[in-house]
């Protein structure tokens, strides 16, 4: 059995897809031994139109995914993203224009 741990979330989400929208599309056919494969992942929605509102949200997200969540997450019973999932994640934050 694999414990469910941020590593084997993390190697869970590794090959996941990323659409262009946001959209994430596990592998639940992902073959690594150390994954944990039932998860469920969280959605930030923000728009991408450049606005002076979303210099706040892009602020959120960058702050949520690299500092907050790596922090808090583990003790609340979550485990926050990793590896190539985070850098995904991080990438679609880049997105949003903050105007």
């Amino acid at each position: 059995y694999v414990v469910p741990t941020t590593a084997a979330t993390t190697a869970f989400y590794a090959e996941a897809t990323v659409e262009a929208n946001g959209l994430v599309t596990p592998d639940y056919t992902v073959k690594a031994a150390d994954a944990y494969l039932i998860n469920a992942i969280s959605f930030g929605l923000a728009g991408t139109a450049a606005t002076t509102d979303n210099a706040g949200t892009k602020s959120f997200f960058s702050y949520f995914l690299s500092s907050c969540a790596p922090k808090n997450a583990p003790g609340a019973g979550y485990a926050p993203l990793g590896g190539s999932i985070l850098t995904k994640a991080l990438a679609q934050v880049a997105k949003i224009n903050a105007g």
